[in-house]
């Protein structure tokens, strides 16, 4: 016995079918039919083992009523166009931002064996039915991934390498599947392509740092990099990467000990990245009044880091000043034990007159007297 509707049926089909046309169609064909309003309860005899459900009975209707006298009718409906996703917008315009830096898009498993993730922060998350040991548990980190794919291609004799991937790891909860963390990860390894001033030149942590700032500028966010500890990470070479006082990621070099060659590596949580999509451009005019520049070298202790000198420097400087550019960076016996020299260039500029020497000496003097309370002095 099949329970259903004569109305749901003229609703699937698209028809408007009187309900003792409907049941003489179907007795047509053997199935016994009892109506009591709408409602329509059909007895399937026991040979006809196709017809199981309401949706059966309404493909026997249409079938024997002809499908030439079904009247074509378009869909209708309501479409949601809300584009795409903050996230979705934040890995598409990295993968097209880092491929227009000449890195490759790469994707690989997101199955590892447990040895690899030795070390490495995070507790294993197993799979219930691995294909094999060396797929045994869901990857914590991408570094695993990313070197291999490296040494993959260090083994066929290919060193020169620039790679990234927009991916998944995976963090054991409570629940009973893992959270799933989306992550933006790079590697650079062997040397750049020629360039008219870097021919041949080797990759370093500047390069790579390079590729995060310009990936940051075009998502509209500013940075900060604060040195740390990082499992199978090079100690010294290594500094966590800040967004508004939050660690969003981590770069620096991969420790000697897990490749043969130097391999720089940095990954980046996707969802922090989203906070810069909602910044809207603002127009702002050209000034008619010349900018004036200065150099300022300074000495002092090489815990302070540059980015906070910086910082320091902006504040300081009131708003007349445009821009702090750090340009030079020297440790030797020169400046002493536990210091080091950095070098700015700063640009003072007005939107409303041309800024004197003696009001541009009175910003420096603010900005030295902010730098003495930090330690440093002016080197000469």
């Amino acid at each position: 016995m099949i329970k259903t509707n004569v109305s749901l049926i003229n609703r699937r089909l698209g028809i408007d079918l009187a309900a003792d046309k409907m049941a003489a169609i179907l007795e047509a064909v053997g199935i016994k039919v009892e109506l009591n309003g709408d409602e329509l309860v059909a007895e399937v005899p026991s040979y006809r083992r196709d017809i199981e459900g309401e949706m059966d009975l309404a493909e026997e209707v249409a079938r024997i009523y002809g499908l030439d006298n079904i009247p074509l009718t378009i869909p209708k409906g309501n479409l949601d166009s809300k584009g795409l996703t903050s996230l979705q917008s934040v890995e598409r315009i990295t993968a097209r931002e880092l491929a227009s830096q000449g890195l490759s898009e790469i994707i690989t498993y997101s199955f590892l064996s447990e040895k690899k993730l030795a070390g490495l922060p995070g507790e294993p998350v197993y799979i219930a039915n691995p294909l094999s040991e060396e797929q045994a548990v869901l990857r914590t980190s991408m570094l695993p991934s990313l070197l291999q794919a490296v040494q993959n291609n260090l083994n066929r004799q290919e060193k020169d390498l620039a790679f990234f991937e927009i991916a998944r790891t995976y963090e054991k909860n409570s629940e009973h599947l893992p959270k799933e963390i989306r992550m933006i990860a790079m590697v650079l390894t062997g040397r750049i392509a020629d360039h008219f001033d870097a021919k041949g030149k080797a990759t370093d942590f500047y390069d790579l740092k390079g590729v995060v700032e310009n990936l940051a500028t075009r998502l509209n966010l500013e940075l900060n990099y604060v040195p740390s500890m990082r499992s199978k990470m090079h100690p010294g070479r290594t500094a966590d990467i800040m967004l508004q006082n939050e660690v969003i990621g981590y770069i620096g070099q991969v420790h000697p000990d897990e490749m043969e060659q130097p391999v720089y590596y940095a990954e980046l949580l996707v969802e922090p990245l989203t906070k810069g999509l909602s910044k809207v451009p603002v127009y702002k005019a050209l000034t008619r009044f010349p900018a004036v520049l200065r150099d300022l070298a300074l000495v002092g202790p090489k815990a302070i880091s540059a980015s906070y000198v910086k910082k320091a420097i902006e504040e300081a400087g009131g708003t007349h000043l445009r821009s702090v550019e750090l340009f030079d960076m020297y440790t030797g016996p020169q400046v002493g034990e536990g210091n080091r020299s950095l070098a700015y260039a700063l640009v003072f500029q007005s939107e409303e007159k041309t800024l004197t020497d003696a009001e541009i000496d009175d910003f420096l003097q603010r900005i030295c007297n902010k730098m003495a309370e930090l330690g440093f002095t002016i080197r000469s």
